[in-house]
């Protein structure tokens, strides 16, 4: 059985974390009292290790998904390119999950610097259609889609 992963931008600076900082664990939490996020991770320096629930902007919480091409990791809405057909120079890819589905795919988006009028905007993709590389994702890198 693979470990699930996840990441969450934080929504406070700590100790161990930076405010708008990126945290990778293995669990997701939801307080319903407060309404807050946590991501579970686990800490490490020379001494000790240990687990903290780090409270992260739920928008930005998302399942890691595979590994690209160069062995990065691939989260949910990282932004993805391909040398295929019509991801080449017009569009990059964004990873979703579908529900309905129950499996993600990589939803077509121009990019910022194409020109194409947007034909093939919003087609949804097989991730297993193409060999991507990941670029960003859409919460560090918004104006490389449009």
């Amino acid at each position: 059985m693979r470990q699930r992963k996840f990441r969450g931008k934080t929504t406070q600076e700590s100790k161990f974390f930076s405010k708008n900082e990126w945290v990778f664990g293995t669990g997701v939490k939801y307080d319903s009292i407060t309404e807050e996020t946590y991501i579970s991770t686990t800490i490490k320096n020379d001494l000790n290790e240990f687990d903290l629930d780090i409270q992260v902007d739920p928008e930005t919480v998302g399942d890691f998904v595979f590994l690209d091409i160069r062995g990065n990791e691939v989260y949910e809405e990282d932004i993805l390119q391909s040398d295929r057909y019509y991801f080449d120079e017009a569009y990059y890819g964004i990873v979703y999950y579908d529900e309905e589905s129950c499996m993600y795919y990589v939803e077509a988006q121009p990019r910022a610097s194409s020109k194409v009028k947007g034909i093939s905007e919003g087609i949804s993709n097989n991730i297993e259609e193409y060999k991507w590389e990941k670029v960003g994702n859409v919460f560090d890198n918004p104006a490389l889609i449009r």
